[in-house]
């Protein structure tokens, strides 16, 4: 776990290649609310607050009383503006622009509401506002040193999570037991859970790629899908496993070799420069070459892992630029058939140079319980 100190030179050095970027849209500063892009901005945790970041140099913080203290001690570098009368925004927020001399604001153009917008335009009528779509998100998607440590830790701690669950999964068991189990186990490491509960699908319900654990009970001869991660401060570990509750039959071992071979095909493509279209189609191929080709996962093979469990870049067919160094993306091809079963597997991977380097430790083997 991370010490405010540790990291307020990588905040520093985010901020300053934001404010480097605000002439590629043609603004002088820009606001930031939403709660990834805010963190990652300034380390700061809390549930409320707006990133000010000008090119000029300077850095504002605006938030409530409730979070004036904690935003003092974690967002250093900043200037802590308290909101007043009702948290209105709008009034100090049109004062410090104001003497910056900050003519064009650029926005979170994905993100923002239409209601905020409009809002905003009428407390600062005196200030152009620019779209700037996924500006923040465009630096988030290479990691630096600090993220990276973080990443690996709370995959360590996954790793470590399904040790101790594959011996609790048997006949009679229920999916939402193990998930819970799961869950207990990950705050007693001392990371934090995902929102909800974790993905654990048995028997037919492993073909809902999103099958969240229910009170299911696991049946002998099925699969069991596990699809889970833990977070450490603010960084997510995501990686799906399975278990077949006695001997695989013939189809389900045929499926799972299938799959895990996609999923290392796709692996073995990762490197600096290779395109996330090619990560995608080779993942595929072996799917359509053994004629399940109707059943394959329909939408992206993996996605970047951050400070969201699904952020930039989503390797797909789209995605042709190429993958940078830094990057961490998941591989997680998948067959899925109604009424029968699914698999997936998959694994988060640190793009390199010279390859992609594999957080996992677990095995992909098949487990037989």
């Amino acid at each position: 776990m991370s010490t405010t100190s540790e990291l307020t030179h990588y905040v520093a050095a985010r901020a300053d290649r934001l404010a480097a970027r605000l002439a590629d849209v043609g603004a002088d500063a820009i606001i930031v609310a939403s709660p990834a892009n805010r963190r990652y901005l300034t380390g700061f945790d809390g549930s409320f607050g707006f990133v000010v970041v000008a090119a000029s140099g300077a850095r504002l913080f605006f938030t409530d009383w409730r979070y004036v203290e904690q935003a003092s001690q974690q967002a250093l570098g900043y200037e802590v503006v308290r909101l007043e009368k009702n948290k209105d925004l709008w009034t100090p927020l049109r004062g410090r622009l104001g003497a910056l001399n900050v003519k064009r604001l650029a926005f979170e153009g994905h993100l923002a509401t239409h209601s905020w917008l409009q809002e905003g335009k009428a407390g600062l009528d005196d200030v152009a506002w620019v779209a700037a779509p996924r500006l923040v998100e465009g630096l988030r998607d290479v990691k630096d040193e600090f993220e990276i440590a973080r990443l690996r830790e709370a995959q360590v701690i996954a790793d470590a999570i399904w040790s101790r669950i594959v011996p609790r999964v048997a006949p009679g068991v229920t999916e939402r037991s193990l998930a819970i189990e799961m869950r207990h186990q990950i705050e007693l490491m001392g990371a934090e859970n995902y929102p909800g509960i974790p993905i654990v699908a048995s028997g037919w319900r492993a073909a809902l790629p999103h099958g969240r654990a229910t009170d299911k009970v696991i049946a002998r001869g099925e699969f069991v899908l596990f699809d889970f991660g833990a977070i450490v401060d603010g960084y997510h570990s995501d990686m799906t496993r399975m278990v077949c509750v006695g001997k695989p039959d013939a189809k389900q071992r045929e499926v799972y070799d299938i799959v895990r071979g996609c999923m290392e095909a796709g692996i073995a493509q990762m490197r600096e420069g290779v395109t996330g279209q090619a990560v995608d189609r080779a993942s595929r191929v072996p799917i359509h070459a053994a004629g399940y080709g109707q059943y394959e996962h329909g939408f992206s093979v993996g996605h970047g892992l951050g400070l969201e469990v699904h952020e930039d870049p989503f390797l797909s067919d789209a995605y042709t630029a190429p993958l940078r160094a830094g990057m961490v993306v998941t591989v997680e091809p998948g067959i899925y058939v109604p009424g029968w079963s699914g698999v997936r597997v998959e694994d988060t991977v640190l793009v390199t140079p010279t390859g992609g380097e594999v957080l996992n430790t677990s095995s992909r083997e098949l487990v037989e319980v």
